[in-house]
């Protein structure tokens, strides 16, 4: 309850559920959106790459803004929720603009629609998700009650963004008479935005009013001491020469570069170089569900055997084995052709080892 400084199971359960929208978001851009822009609508798959990208740096100018006005707004709903609850809709409308563009544009004007509105739902999803993830540390002081809300912010996030690409799969991109790849059905493409925005807006708005009960006794952050721009320079050099943080910092850019082309490709993969249909795909991935659960028994175990460091090195080592082991395999002619029965309970298989 409100002010005894613990959580009940149902507010962790309803403050998780919010991180749906985000998952779903994530999903789509990193599954989706590059090859229904360009194998579905028809624009060069550079124009495509690069509205993303920008896309994506101007995600990291707003989400500095977007914290600050959070930390700054002063109502009588608090801080974060007056952002939660404005987010809703708008994060609904621009997700559902983003896979239903009008007929009839240029290429010009397809590409002009397709970076705006893709830049409006990075903002829109910030504005909610940023103020969102930031009220943990003011729901509760206990650190496994903490731990317990991350993780539950987590694992809805994988599963609600994972169902929804597995429902995209297995019901919208299913081919037709016009259309006897599924994943080139534009109408799959313009269900799922209606289905995937309403699941978005919902998801949003059972996260604010789930945790609206807290307003009163959600704790303010401490005030900022005023900095100079030189102070805060020295702050950052200092920072990046911290040979530990480079370390952590260049990993980081790195698995986040290989995690990106991995999900934007894999539709690719499984389309033409495996030859699966939509509903495969689904089945396909439909071991990421179990994956995730247990990637975090595995981490903890080898982190608390090995220590943070090897841990690391070594399931990352592993990561780099096993990820384009059915690749390189079928390259080298060690792998069933297309079409044969073993080949779809072997990508099943792969997709558990490396979800």
């Amino acid at each position: 309850m409100p002010g005894t400084g613990r959580l009940t199971r149902a507010t962790t359960i309803l403050y998780g559920i919010g991180s749906i929208s985000f998952g779903v978001k994530d999903n789509g851009f990193a599954f989706f959106l590059l090859l229904y822009y360009s194998q579905v609508l028809g624009l060069p798959e550079s124009w495509v790459g690069f509205g993303i990208m920008m896309a994506l740096v101007l995600d990291g100018i707003f989400d500095p803004i977007v914290d600050f006005a959070s930390d700054h707004l002063h109502s009588r709903w608090g801080q974060k929720h007056p952002f939660m609850y404005a987010a809703a809709v708008p994060v609904a409308a621009s997700y559902w603009l983003l896979w239903n563009p009008p007929s009839g544009l240029s290429q010009g004007g397809l590409f002009a629609y397709f970076f705006v509105v893709a830049v409006l739902v990075r903002l829109f999803i910030a504005v909610y998700e940023i103020p969102s993830a930031s009220l943990v540390p003011e729901l509760t002081d206990h650190y496994d009650e903490r731990t317990t809300i991350l993780s539950a912010r987590y694992l809805f996030g994988w599963w609600g963004g994972l169902t929804m690409s597995v429902i995209a799969y297995a019901i919208f991109l299913q081919p037709d008479a016009a259309h006897p790849t599924g994943v080139l059905n534009p109408e799959g493409y313009h269900r799922y935005g209606i289905v995937a925005s309403v699941v978005m807006l919902v998801a949003i708005l059972v996260s604010a009013i789930g945790t609206h009960r807290y307003i009163p006794i959600l704790k303010r952050p401490p005030s900022v001491r005023p900095q100079s721009l030189r102070a805060a320079l020295g702050e950052f050099r200092e920072t990046v020469a911290n040979r530990s943080f480079l370390a952590l910092f260049v990993a980081a850019m790195f698995a986040s570069v290989a995690g990106g082309l991995m999900a934007a490709l894999s539709i690719y993969f499984n389309t033409y170089f495996w030859e699966l249909t939509s509903s495969e795909i689904g089945v396909v991935v439909l071991p990421a569900y179990v994956a995730a659960l247990l990637a975090g028994v595995v981490a903890a175990a080898s982190s608390r055997k090995l220590g943070k460091k090897w841990a690391s090195i070594s399931v990352s080592t592993a990561a780099i084995i096993i990820v384009p082991g059915p690749v390189v395999l079928r390259l080298v002619g060690w792998f069933p052709e297309n079409h044969a029965p073993t080949l779809l309970p072997l990508k099943r298989a792969s997709s558990f080892r490396s979800a």
